[in-house]
Order: C-alpha cells, then structure tokens, then sequence
C-alpha cells in the first residue's frame, strides 16, 4: 500500500550552484512531475540569506526539501536541520567552493534520511504498541502475582479456620 505522503526531494545547493539532490524512490512515495527542473530554476531566483517555509538556509548553503503537504512543518524542517548537520560534518569549508554535483556520494545519505523522516509516524506507532505490549505484560504478570497471593490467603484462612476449630474443640 502506498503511503502517498512524505518527503520526495531533497537538494543541498550554494547559490544557484546544486551540490547533490536526491530524488526518493522509495515505493511507498508517489510522486510525478518536473519538480527537479523547477527547482533548479528556483534556486536562481532566490534571495541570498533569506528564510522561506520551502527552503532552510545555514551558513550560505541551502537546503530544500519538496514534500506532500499532509507532512508536518516540523517533520520538514527536522529533516532540513538534519541534513545540513550531516553535510557540513561531512565536507566542512570544502561545501563553499564545490563545483556542481561535487557531493553526489552524500545522495545515499539524503535518501536514507528521507525515508527514516518518512516513516517517522510509523516508527512512533511501532514503539508506542511495543510499550503498551510491555505494560500488558507487566499487567498480566502482575494479575497473576495477585491471583497466586489470593490462593495463598485462602489456605491461610482456611488453616486459621482450622485451629480456631481445633482451639474451639480443646476447649471444650
């Protein structure tokens, strides 16, 4: 089943320079369209240093992501501050001089990143059910405890009952 939401490209660029691009072709996404052109023809346009809900810039670089708009801002802008964390860590000053399509190994690292942010709600479902399996079990070790102390208390009531009976009968 096709997810039809999440996060589709992904390009690092410095002015209109593009440094790498991603374009996620993971079978969950659907997507369709001449984006990659239009976004190369965006980024000549752009402001220098501005700040726009489409784009992230850090440190003269530009990081844009194109998604579905069912994913929420602060998954898009997660992935963008991820991204140009790993990229700097990785190429450092040499991002500043690059020549086109210079970092084009770090593509795997976007497509990873893309599907990992992608399927963040999925893995956010899988932990809470894992953690309400772990307290049903923990319930159900606990019903049980609570069983087995019932029994326990049972055959001392009824040992009580026996020497009250016993302590009745001596007395008479």
């Amino acid at each position: 089943m096709k997810n039809n939401k999440g996060i589709i490209y992904a390009v690092v660029a410095r002015n209109n320079v593009v440094l790498v691009e991603q374009v996620n072709r993971s079978p969950q996404i659907t997507h369709s369209g001449n984006f990659v052109q239009v976004i190369h023809i965006l980024l000549t346009k752009l402001p220098r240093g501005g700040n726009y809900n489409y784009h992230y810039d850090r440190e003269q670089l530009t990081y844009i992501a194109l998604t579905h708009r069912q994913v929420p801002i602060r998954t898009v802008f997660g992935f963008l501050k991820d991204i140009a964390t790993e990229f700097i860590s990785i190429y450092g000053e040499a991002a500043y001089t690059a020549q086109p399509f210079c970092f084009t190994a770090f593509a795997s690292s976007l497509n990873v990143m893309m599907n990992r942010y992608n399927n963040i709600e999925s893995d956010h479902s899988k932990r809470v059910l894992s953690q309400m399996d772990d307290i049903k079990d923990v319930m159900i070790s606990n019903i049980d405890k609570i069983l087995q102390r019932g029994e326990k208390l049972e055959l001392v009531i009824d040992k009580t009952n026996d020497l009250a009976d016993a302590a009745t009968v001596a007395a008479t």
